[in-house]
Order: structure tokens, then sequence, then C-alpha cells
């Protein structure tokens, strides 16, 4: 199975960091024609699992992005070589992008930080997303603790 990140959080790009990779030109400079697609395309370390990073910092990021046109046939040349592609959107509530992005792809999985998220906001979000035809798949929580319980001598984690 390959598998491709695709950080379509231009503003704010953190994938390539995170994986331990250095910026360089992805899926703006694609976008915008300055690049070809497997040029964009950086393997990692991780066997099947290829990286895209945001790219060039566009002057107004919404606009790039609002070409669902583009984007479309941009991920539709993505599917001809990766089983999956998981794309990182900003915020929905922030930003329009999110919500661009939402009704071009197969799926949508909301991130939610636990303590810090209030439910109203992700109820709202799912709702947006709903109403621009994105197919919400579900919620995703992030920032759980482990809570350490001690049983017959042994530590076991869970739910506290």
């Amino acid at each position: 199975t390959r598998v491709v990140i695709l950080d379509a959080d231009v503003r704010n790009p953190s994938i390539e960091s995170l994986m331990g990779m250095n910026r360089r030109r992805g899926m703006t400079d694609v976008l915008n024609g300055r690049l070809a697609l497997d040029r964009a395309i950086q393997k990692t370390s991780f066997h099947q699992l290829a990286l895209i990073g945001a790219g060039s910092l566009p002057r107004n990021p919404s606009e790039l992005i609002a070409a669902a046109d583009r984007f479309k046939v941009f991920v539709h040349a993505l599917k001809e070589s990766f089983n999956y592609i998981l794309i990182d959107a900003p915020p929905a509530l922030d930003l329009t992008d999110a919500t661009v992005l939402g009704h071009s792809v197969d799926g949508v999985i909301v991130v939610v930080r636990l303590e810090a998220t209030p439910r109203q906001e992700v109820e709202r979000t799912i709702s947006i997303l709903e109403n621009v035809g994105a197919n919400v798949l579900g919620t995703f929580l992030v920032g759980t603790r482990p809570v350490k319980r001690r049983y017959a001598g042994y530590y076991s984690y869970g739910q506290g």
C-alpha cells in the first residue's frame, strides 16, 4: 500500500518538520504550474510513505486552493500513484481552505484536541463541512493522557 501525506496548511505548514525533513517546494508550486508533480513528491524514511510539503506561500492562499478544479486534477493525479492520500488542512472554522478542500476529497476526518476544542465548535465544524458537500467520516481525538493504575503488581494504562 502506497501512502502520501499532503501538507495543505499553506499558512502554517508543519508536516515536513514533523517528519524531520527540510522544507522545500511542494503543493502550491505544483498548483501554480511552477513544479511538476513528480518533483514535489519526497521519499520518507518509512517504507511506502511519501510526502508533499505545502510549498511556497502564495500571496492569497485561499484563492489558490479555491481553484477547486486544479486541486481536483492534482488529487486525481496522486490517486494514480498512491492508494491513500492523507491531507493535513488548516482549521475549518478559522479559514475557508478546509471547506474548499473538503468537497474535493473522498472523506474528511475532523481532528479534535482533548480539553481544548469546545463541543460546539466540533459540531459547527462538522455542520459546515457537510453543508459544502464534504463526506465527514468521523472525528479523531488527540491530546489524550494515559492514566497509570496499579494492578496486581503491574502498571496498566487505560481510561481513568
